[in-house]
């Protein structure tokens, strides 16, 4: 193992065994489904809101999502899939004035700006690998936003969800760590995207604090998973198994 990244740290904090099964031993029965369709379509229209306008960013969302729906393998609903498509122009039909609304004057720094960046919280060579999806500078500060789906929103425990928070917090270690930037200069924030609201507004952005505190509970946390990761310890969290792809296959039976 020669790197971790965020997704793999977020499974084992689901599930050690569930982290083993998909990391480890190279298992996946989860081929994507019309909600990962969106996601990445979505995504890849937030990425280019500084240099296109709404309707391109609409046009571009559409023919990315149409791409998307003909990868997956199982069938879909195609109702559903229609819905999607104008909850997808709905939100970026607001993009670029919520953006400008919640930061400001601003100048988009990178986007799908990859770290690869040493670890060294433990021995052996090892690099924390990720993409931030949106790096913006407004004034003196260095803003890092992550975009997220959601159906309607973030509910009160998912906006404090500590292994939720963690993500944004390892992308502005290690991307202070890559540029030398003081992490006093770097705020972080998640961007929610809604397909639907009953308050009409399709876009959240949540501040998540990063402060040196947090920045320290991370890393502990991250620690935590490469020692027992090293030591091979993969407890199995029956709290996870209702949801869990695996739950009563071959691969892991719950009882």
């Amino acid at each position: 193992m020669s790197h971790i990244s965020y997704s793999e740290i977020k499974n084992w904090g689901k599930c050690p065994f569930y982290h083993k099964l998909v990391h480890i031993d190279g298992l996946s029965l989860f081929e994507g489904n019309l909600y990962t369709a969106f996601g990445k379509a979505v995504h890849a229209a937030c990425e280019k809101v500084a240099i296109l306008n709404t309707d391109e960013l609409q046009e571009l969302f559409e023919l990315n999502f149409i791409v998307e729906t003909q990868l997956l393998e199982e069938p879909y609903d195609h109702k559903m899939s229609e819905a999607m498509v104008i909850e997808g122009k709905r939100i970026l039909s607001c993009l670029k004035e919520e953006t400008q609304d919640y930061f400001g004057d601003y100048e988009v720094l990178s986007v799908e700006e990859r770290l690869y960046e040493d670890i060294d919280l433990i021995e052996g060579e090892l690099s924390f690998k990720g993409y931030i999806d949106m790096v913006i500078k407004s004034g003196d500060e260095i803003h890092i936003l992550d975009w997220k789906t959601s159906t309607k929103g973030w509910s009160n425990w998912k906006k404090s969800d500590a292994l939720t928070k963690y993500q944004l917090l390892f992308y502005k270690h290690y991307y202070a760590q890559k540029h030398s930037v003081p992490l006093e200069k770097i705020k972080t924030h998640f961007g929610v995207l809604k397909r639907r609201s009953n308050s009409k507004k399709y876009i959240e952005f949540h501040e998540v604090t990063s402060n040196k505190e947090k920045i320290i509970e991370s890393l502990n946390f991250l620690k935590k998973f490469m020692y027992n990761v090293n030591n091979k310890k993969f407890v199995k969290n029956r709290l996870s198994c209702t949801y869990c792809e695996f739950n009563e296959t071959p691969h892991c039976d719950k009882k």
